[in-house]
């Protein structure tokens, strides 16, 4: 697919066949994963900003260049959760946890992946009818949370935050 937008003369309608195609695939990330789909838009709206900027035919077929590699960079995202067999919502807490520069200093990856593991599992366990309506429900959650991080050792300064 990505040969054929290449090779269409309308450099234009390759982009923005492209980018709309970059941007569904964002939106469907941010269903399950919001620090991915943070990150991920940042970068697609800097590269969209510059191809409205664009006035010459060379530089619309770098921004084409600049779309194939968030697309393969996305690619890459998505299957770095492959390395530590996490599912998509232990993935989106594992970027969650990762997203602090501090946090990724303090702590192995390794753990970060046990206390996203465990965080699917209490959201699982608490998941009812209620969950997210009632306070005493999200209370209760919130309590599980805070004893997960505080047996894993997540610095407490950061602790109330990540809850």
């Amino acid at each position: 697919m990505l040969n054929k937008l290449r090779s269409l003369k309308d450099k234009n309608v390759a982009a923005e066949l492209l980018s709309r195609a970059i941007k569904t695939t964002i939106s469907d990330i941010g269903k399950i994963n919001l620090t991915l789909q943070e990150k991920l838009s940042t970068k697609f709206n800097k590269i969209v900003d510059a191809y409205n900027e664009i006035t010459d035919i060379a530089d619309i077929e770098k921004a084409i260049e600049e779309i194939i590699k968030l697309k393969k960079e996305i690619e890459d995202e998505l299957e770095k959760g492959n390395e530590y067999d996490l599912s998509s919502e232990e993935k989106a807490f594992f970027d969650a946890l990762e997203a602090d520069p501090e946090i990724k200093e303090l702590m192995q990856d390794e753990t970060l992946v046990q206390i996203a593991k465990k965080l699917v599992e209490i959201i699982n366990g608490n998941l009812t009818l209620y969950a997210f309506k009632r306070e005493d429900a999200r209370a209760r959650i919130r309590v599980n949370i805070r004893r997960l991080l505080i047996k894993y050792n997540y610095p407490s300064v950061k602790r109330e935050g990540a809850v």
